[in-house]
């Protein structure tokens, strides 16, 4: 059986992405707020996502991207595991293989 691994999110940049040189070209990484509904109520939960963004996309995003900036980011779940003081910590990203900026069209 086939299996999918896609993440579509639409949502607000909790920073502006921090650029860095990767080993081919650079990477960026950014937070980025999302909410729900709480089922039979008008509660609202924030959810967070860790996001890394590769070129060409850091190239054009990089420094366009703003804190607050409302997007739509498509792209794959990533989990990586470390061991810190005898402890296994995992960290789950999403990398963005789509974003749009939709500030930018607004203003348009």
């Amino acid at each position: 059986m086939k299996s999918i691994n896609e993440v579509r999110l639409l949502g607000f940049l909790g920073n502006a992405p921090t650029v860095s040189k990767a080993e081919k070209g650079q990477v960026a990484t950014f937070s980025m707020a999302t909410s729900v509904r709480v089922k039979g109520s008008n509660e609202e939960r924030t959810e967070w996502h860790q996001i890394v963004m590769f070129d060409p996309f850091v190239d054009v995003y990089g420094t366009l991207l703003k804190k607050g900036s409302r997007v739509f980011i498509e792209g794959w779940l990533k989990t990586t595991t470390r061991e810190v003081k005898g402890a296994k910590r995992s960290k789950t990203e999403v990398v963005v293989t789509n974003v749009i900026d939709l500030e930018k069209r607004a203003a348009a």
